[in-house]
C-alpha cells in the first residue's frame, strides 16, 4: 500500500527557504511540518517548480543519517524541462524507512522567484517495498470537471468513466494523468484510508513516467464499480485549474 503527500508554496526569495506542507486529511500537518504516520517507508520523491535548483528532504532520522536530496524537474525559460521522461526518484525496491510520529520538512533554492509558478514537492510513503503486479491490464477513460482547483491544496472530484464501467470489482495499477497546467493527482479509495497518485503532465502529448503505468508500482487500490474513488487534484500554477483527464490502468478482479 502507498499514499502521495505533498508540499507546496511559491518561492520567496532566492535563498534556501522551506515549502509549507500541503493540508491533508491522512497526515497531520502544520506551516512546513508533514508528520509521517504508518506508512513510513519513503519510495518515490518528485520535486518541480520555475528555476528550481536544489530540494532536500529533512527529518530527524534522515538528519542522523544524511538529508535526502531530490533530482530537481525545473522550468526553465524555455519551457523545455517537462518533455523530459524520467521526472520521478523512484526506490521502491529499496526504500527510506522513516520514523512514525516524526516531521518531514522540505527546502528549496530558486535561482529566479516566479509570481505565478509554486513550488511542488510530492512523496510517496509505502508501508514496505513495491511489488510491481501483472495480469490483464486494461486502460480505460475518466476524467473530472466542475470545479476551480484551488493552488497549494488538494480538491476533489468525482469521476466520471467514458463509458461506464462493467459491474464488477477493479484493482487501479497505474494511472495518467493531464491537467493544462501540471501538479498533481492522486485516488481517494472509499474503502481503504491510502491515496495513490502520481504526477499530471500538462500538454496531453508528453510521455510520463513508465514507473506509474500498468502495475509498475503494484496495487494502488481496490474498488467497486459501484463505489468507484474520486480524485484530488493539486496544481503547479497559481492559475486556477477546471479539468482534469485521466486514462486509467486497471485489472478487473471479478
Amino acid at each position: 500500500m502507498f499514499t502521495l503527500v505533498a508540499f507546496s508554496e511559491l518561492a520567496g526569495g532566492t535563498s534556501e527557504e522551506l515549502c509549507a506542507a500541503v493540508v491533508d486529511e491522512t497526515h497531520r500537518t502544520s506551516g512546513d511540518d508533514l508528520q509521517i504516520g504508518a506508512l513510513n517507508k519513503l519510495i518515490a520523491a518528485y520535486a518541480y517548480s520555475h528555476a528550481l535548483g536544489d530540494c532536500r528532504l529533512v527529518s530527524p532520522s534522515l538528519r542522523a543519517k544524511a538529508d535526502l536530496y531530490i533530482t530537481p524537474l525545473v522550468n526553465d525559460l524555455g519551457g523545455y524541462a517537462p518533455y523530459y521522461h524520467n521526472r520521478i526518484d523512484y526506490r521502491g525496491d529499496c526504500p527510506i524507512t522513516l520514523v512514525t510520529n516524526e516531521n518531514l520538512n522540505a527546502y528549496t533554492t530558486v535561482s529566479e522567484v516566479s509570481a505565478t509558478q509554486n513550488r511542488v514537492i510530492a512523496i510517496w510513503l509505502a508501508d514496505g517495498p513495491i511489488t510491481p503486479v501483472k495480469g490483464e491490464i486494461l486502460t480505460v477513460k475518466a476524467y473530472a470537471t466542475g470545479k476551480t482547483i484551488a493552488q497549494k491544496a488538494w480538491t476533489n472530484f468525482e469521476l466520471t468513466w467514458e463509458p461506464d464501467l462493467a459491474v464488477g470489482r477493479y484493482q487501479i495499477v497505474g494511472a495518467r494523468c493531464y491537467m493544462v497546467h501540471g501538479g498533481l493527482f492522486r485516488f481517494v479509495p472509499r474503502e481503504a484510508s491510502n491515496r495513490p497518485g502520481a504526477v499530471c503532465i500538462h500538454e496531453s502529448c508528453l510521455t510520463v513516467d513508465e514507473i506509474t503505468r500498468k502495475g509498475n508500482m503494484g496495487i494502488w487500490c481496490e474498488f467497486d464499480s459501484t463505489l468507484p474513488p474520486t480524485l484530488d487534484a493539486l496544481p503547479n500554477l497559481v492559475a486556477g485549474e477546471t479539468e482534469v483527464y485521466l486514462r486509467i490502468d486497471l485489472i478487473k478482479m471479478t
